[in-house]
Order: C-alpha cells, then structure tokens, then sequence
C-alpha cells in the first residue's frame, strides 16, 4: 500500500478549514476539487471528523487508474482508527469529468459502511469530484444504510 500524504488540521491546517465544522460535504468539496482535480489518475482521499463533525485531517490513501482506483476497506478503516476519528468522509475524484458514481462506487460505500458499524464509526459521505463538479451520496440520497445485524 502506497502512502500518499496526510495531513492532520493540528499540524497544518487545510486552506478555509482550520477546524471547522463539517455539516456536509459540500464542506469539503473544495479543497478536494483543488486537491485532486489536476489529478489524471483517479485518488481516494479520506477526511476524518470528531464527533463534532470538525476535521480532524485527511489521508491520501490510494491513487489507481485513469478509469479506477483499488479501494481497500481494510485500508481505509484502519487509516480511519488510527486517527482517532469517529466519523469519515470519502472522497475520490473521476478525472473523465463525469461526477456520477459507478456501481462499483455504490458497491465499496455499502461495504464502508457496514465495515464502519461495525467500529462504531460512520461514514457521513462518499463524493465523488471532477474539476467542475461533484456528486454527494449523502445529499443525492444514494448513501447506503448499514445492513442490520451484521453480528
């Protein structure tokens, strides 16, 4: 697993983030476009929130292809309990322009969120940005629901 960067709001704080609060994704959609949007391979990005919903920071954890990125639910949680945070957005970006997610998108949010209920964590959103755009599960409502009794 290659590493890209992290950056944790107490150490350097995020352009217009400094702490605050996140109440959707909206929130983080810029800095993401900004991140991400020059990017011609597709990269996942995880932000992680306190219970307040304020960024705690976030990890570059995967960059793939033109078309994909491998998302790892393994790497994702385990970047998620290291930091200490109780809630997470995802976040990658389509370099084709296109915001809308794929069904393979929809599929590994569905397993994120099982895989977080199952840490007691919660995955606030899955967003996917372009340069010009993005698309919101949670706003769009497509965000997946937990599946009950997973235990």
């Amino acid at each position: 697993m290659k590493r890209l960067e992290t950056r944790w709001v107490r150490e350097s704080n995020p352009p217009s983030y400094n702490g605050k609060s996140v109440g959707c994704a909206v929130d983080v959609v810029e800095i993401s476009k900004a991140m991400l949007g020059e990017h011609v391979r597709e990269v996942l990005v995880v932000w992680f929130l306190n219970n307040r919903h304020s960024v705690l920071g976030y990890q570059k954890i995967h960059e793939g292809s033109m078309s994909a990125v491998h998302i790892d639910v393994g790497d994702v949680m385990a970047a998620v309990l290291q930091s200490g945070a109780s809630s997470f957005i995802v976040v990658h970006n389509h370099p084709s322009g296109v915001a809308t997610p794929s069904a393979d998108d929809f599929k590994i949010t569905k397993r994120l969120v099982n895989a977080a209920a199952l840490l007691c964590r919660n995955l606030l959103d899955h967003v996917v940005v372009t340069d010009a755009d993005h698309y919101s599960m949670q706003q769009n409502g497509t965000m997946p629901l937990a599946t009950p009794n997973l235990l």
